[in-house]
């Protein structure tokens, strides 16, 4: 008997035992739920945070891309949608450059194409006296007999340059974005690099010329555009041309599509712009690319107009008159960050 009343106590004990190591594990599995549940809070949090920064970063890239009629995703590659452009110079390029989307490629290929169909004017250059060196080109005898003159074409998308090293490398003239029409809204912009870089520019003794990216539909607009850069020129001494920069868009919410407009009417476009700019008393010229000359103007009607031609080659396959040649979008300058536009000039303004 004694031995099963021990028995049965050991037993009570063994009981209150493994329900006392039962109640003191309780509370460290509560404990362990509750940090399960606070750690999936948290991380529910978080990755609500991170939805709402995320929306937040899109939506400012959005209005801003709207204001500035920039794509998102070209302004995460610092360009346009359009995929140059400053000048929107690659084929169907990026859709931005704040409002410069993208034009024919000055490489564009045009099969078979037959020059003797246009009756335009046509230059007497000799391609043998073409001189390659890097991402510069000079014309004439030799290179220090250069007859041209060596420039770039800058924009914002430039951000800050040091115009005292780029007159030390070699550049005689730069061609500076005044401003461009929006190919959405059609609100006339003035480049926010503008007066910075005329300034630095003539200040390190660099020639200057402006160009304004058009997406005039009719000549009233194109006279609107003229108005616009002459406004803003102020008292700065451009040596070289005011240039309307004539390019196509590739996207359906452009105002102004090539296919919308003859190229009489096109060609009509950049006669108003610069038969403003000559009565003013100031050089014109009319920017494209070989394509765009080719095919989208009326070359036979523009005879008595400056161009600037921009074709990406060693040596342009392009019989006529031209005067300034933009040969590169991807040169590279002392004193300008990342790649630039180069061009030659044969003649002088």
């Amino acid at each position: 008997m004694e031995g099963k009343e021990r028995r049965e106590l050991r037993g009570m004990r063994g009981i209150k035992v493994k329900t006392k190591a039962k109640e003191l594990r309780e509370p460290d599995e509560k404990l362990k739920q509750e940090r399960k549940l606070v750690r999936s809070e948290e991380m529910s949090t978080l990755c609500s945070l991170f939805m709402c920064i995320g929306f937040l970063i899109l939506a400012t890239f959005t209005i801003i891309s709207i204001f500035d009629e920039r794509s998102v995703l070209g302004m995460f590659k610092g360009k346009g949608l359009n995929g140059s452009v400053l000048n929107g110079n690659d084929f169907l390029v990026y859709l931005g450059d704040e409002a410069v989307p993208a034009a024919a490629s000055p490489n564009e290929i045009i099969e078979a194409y037959d020059f003797n169909q246009i009756h335009a004017t046509t230059h007497q250059y000799d391609w043998n006296m073409l001189h390659i060196n890097g991402d510069y080109r000079y014309y004439g005898p030799a290179k220090e007999e250069a007859i041209s003159k060596t420039g770039v074409d800058v924009s914002y998308y430039q951000e800050d340059i040091d115009w005292p090293k780029v007159k030390a490398a070699g550049i005689d003239f730069a061609i500076i974005r005044l401003g461009f029409r929006g190919y959405i809204t059609g609100k006339m912009v003035l480049d926010t690099k503008f007066k910075q870089n005329i300034k630095g520019a003539t200040d390190a003794g660099i020639d200057v010329g402006v160009y304004f990216f058009t997406q005039a539909l009719t000549t009233q607009e194109a006279v609107e555009e003229a108005q616009f850069v002459l406004k803003n020129i102020g008292d700065y001494n451009l040596k070289y041309p005011i240039i309307i920069d004539t390019e196509a868009i590739d996207s359906s919410s452009a105002r102004c599509h090539c296919e919308d407009l003859t190229a009489d009417e096109l060609t009509d476009i950049c006669i108003a712009f610069c038969d403003t700019i000559n009565a003013a008393g100031y050089k014109s010229s009319i920017y494209a690319s070989k394509y765009w000359f080719l095919t989208q103007l009326n070359l036979e009607r523009l005879d008595n107009y400056d161009k600037w031609l921009a074709y990406y080659t060693d040596v342009p396959e392009y019989p006529f008159e031209f005067s300034m040649w933009q040969y590169t979008d991807k040169g590279t300058v002392d004193g300008i960050k990342g790649k630039v536009d180069m061009n030659i000039c044969f003649r002088e303004y």
